[in-house]
């Protein structure tokens, strides 16, 4: 048996001062790898912080209410040696690790070819080569991050869909004879796609100690009967390629690796963890009801009758902060208003 001393993380934002709101263990109480340990808050956000080793927590260092900083010794955990998490001895590249979880290949066995001794891409498809295996897809998906703070953060905002109805009326019908549906779905997730290249955090991934951006969009939709639509390359499509990407034919398992989630809420809130996973935001589309709006009319304002729903951005806030999130919103909600064929 060992003694652990937790020491309090740095969070990804706000100041590096933070208060102990609460204990959730006691001294004396047992804990697992990965459990929430004690609440903490700084100017920016409030967490719950996991515990990082197995055991029983030895000692409280400081008392709820104590303002503590980053780096300081906030509890000692005993634990057994082997149930300790330490940061890995390999050095990995990110492409390199995928390559690995996917062909399951023991990466300590390895000799890295890159800088300071670190496993590549090559390495792996040289490992994999000796074994006579052939790679014909490695998934898109990032890995699970095990034992690491994850903050999802939602924001919203209400678009006016009257444009997108407008068009939906005047183009659904041409759509309708190439067998394909124009609805707000399609719009919508059209616009989203549009507004990612210039916020393209939201087209990103954590990777334990880094963040991961990625060039291609694939794009998973959860539909109200937990149907996943799942299109891979979407930043590749118009219009029409997504509304056939939306056909029955389209459809996947859940599991489908992806980069970016579209989930129709209806009159839901938020509960789709699946959606989310995977990736560092998924957007939410709330029910389309007609709604009376205050207009701007030729400098004057008159009430209308519009078409008009609520988007649910949820965010992973490791990589975005609000302000991010919200100029994505706000673009998406620019395009939506002012949406043309």
């Amino acid at each position: 048996m060992t003694s652990t001393d937790y020491l309090l993380p740095q969070l990804p934002f706000g100041s590096a001062e933070y208060t102990i709101i609460r204990w959730l263990k006691r001294a004396g109480a047992a804990v697992a790898a990965g459990e929430p340990l004690l609440v903490i808050v700084n100017d920016r956000v409030e967490a719950a912080l996991p515990a990082t080793c197995a055991g029983t927590l030895e000692r409280v260092w400081s008392v709820e209410g104590a303002a503590v900083a980053a780096g300081a010794r906030v509890a000692t955990i005993v634990a057994n040696s082997a149930q300790q998490i330490s940061e890995p001895v390999v050095r990995i590249s990110p492409v390199a690790q995928r390559i690995a979880h996917t062909t399951n290949i023991d990466i300590t066995e390895l000799h890295g070819t890159g800088v300071s001794g670190r496993i590549v891409k090559a390495d792996l498809l040289a490992a994999l080569a000796s074994q006579t295996s052939k790679i014909e897809d490695i998934p898109a998906a990032p890995l699970a991050v095990t034992h690491h703070l994850s903050l999802v953060m939602l924001t919203v905002i209400d678009v006016d869909l009257e444009r997108v109805a407008l068009a939906i009326t005047a183009h659904g019908p041409c759509f309708a004879r190439r067998r394909l549906e124009l609805n707000f779905r399609v719009c919508i997730a059209a616009a989203a796609i549009a507004a990612l290249p210039s916020h393209p955090l939201l087209n990103s991934y954590w990777a334990d100690s880094a963040i991961v951006m990625r060039r291609r969009v694939h794009l998973a939709l959860v539909a109200h009967n937990s149907t996943a639509f799942f299109i891979r390359d979407t930043q590749d499509l118009n219009l029409r390629g997504l509304a056939r990407g939306f056909s029955g034919a389209s459809v996947e398992h859940r599991s489908a690796q992806h980069t970016f989630a579209i989930v129709e809420l209806g009159d839901h809130v938020w509960g789709d963890s699946a959606a989310f996973a995977g990736g560092t935001a998924a957007l939410g589309i709330g029910a389309v009801r007609t709604h009376p709006l205050v207009i701007d009319d030729g400098g004057g304002e008159r009430l209308a009758i519009r078409h008009a729903a609520r988007l649910t951005l949820a965010y992973d806030a490791r990589v975005l902060d609000q302000h991010y999130a919200d100029a994505f919103l706000r673009d998406v909600k620019s395009r939506l208003e002012q949406f043309h064929l």
